[in-house]
């Protein structure tokens, strides 16, 4: 709705809203409906004109927000891959196929798609909150090395990363890389965890030789003769226990319109078009089939 719209348009965009919140159901009568009153609206998410009388008004104004505030979810929805669990490797390597590193949203109870690749011989979990503990009581050059060796790791036996991100946000994006410790490849020759790693998954560190001469140290690289090379197989993706709502909230520093600014984080990764989201589905159905399968 452009910013030049008139009243009647406005008006007419109000009566079309009204068609979309009662017949087609597009929006989460949670979010978009005050609890008391079943009004479509919540009063915290727009601050009214004390002017104005005419109670119509009112409600159109909370239309308005209601709009906005569905349409931001639309926007988020875009792009995401749904998957069930059983068709979740398929699902994956359709997300990879596309550029973009994968970003998993996996709220099952028990961690599903982690558990899966803890028993997976051809998958390297990379734990973050052991990071974020570590953090409290060593240095950030110590932690650095710890995600060092894990990616390192995967690059030489040519595997997946899995950042497992559970319920965390670590800022990847301020902190937890080489750029941000201002760490100087040409100067130092020496490498800990590239913002790359977190970009076409992982696709810079495994066409670039540049990044395993800087990563191998001299354990790293036996026995293979003293080289330092990273296997095609090697990619990265990373799994969170975050919704995607959430996801983009800590993750992505994204509020819906009307959200409370005092909630608003900075962004703790590369910008959300860098990744491919994968939201993983559960029901009663497919959980049948599973363990049937099983």
């Amino acid at each position: 709705m452009g910013a030049t719209a008139s009243v009647a348009e406005e008006k007419e965009l109000f009566n079309k809203l009204k068609i979309i919140l009662d017949e087609k159901k597009l929006c989460d009568d949670s979010d978009l409906r005050d609890e008391d009153t079943d009004e479509v609206g919540d009063d915290n998410y727009v601050e009214y004109d004390p002017t104005i009388a005419n109670k119509q008004d009112s409600q159109y104004l909370k239309a308005q927000m209601a709009y906005s505030q569905w349409y931001f979810l639309l926007q988020l929805k875009k792009n995401v891959f749904f998957s069930t669990l059983l068709d979740f490797e398929l699902v994956l390597e359709k997300a990879f196929s596309t550029g973009l590193t994968p970003l998993i949203s996996d709220c099952s109870l028990d961690d599903k798609i982690c558990t899966f690749y803890s028993y997976q011989t051809n998958a390297i979990i990379l734990e973050v909150k052991i990071l974020l503990m570590d953090s409290m009581r060593r240095t950030t050059l110590y932690c650095l090395d710890m995600l060092r060796k894990s990616l390192v790791n995967a690059m030489k036996y040519g595997k997946l990363l899995v950042i497992r991100l559970d319920t965390t946000a670590p800022d990847f994006l301020h902190k937890w890389n080489d750029g941000s410790q201002k760490i100087n490849y040409d100067a130092e020759k020496i490498g800990y965890f590239p913002l790359e790693t977190l970009l076409e998954g992982g696709k810079t560190l495994r066409t670039n030789e540049l990044y395993a001469k800087l990563l191998f140290r001299e354990e790293d690289m036996k026995p293979h003769r003293n080289v330092a090379f990273c296997r095609d197989e090697f990619r990265v993706c990373l799994v969170s226990r975050y919704s995607l709502q959430e996801i983009n909230k800590y993750l992505f520093g994204l509020l819906p319109p009307g959200g409370d600014e005092h909630d608003k984080s900075e962004p703790k990764l590369p910008e959300r078009r860098c990744f491919q989201l994968i939201s993983v589905n559960y029901d009663d159905e497919e959980e049948e089939v599973a363990n049937e399968i099983l």
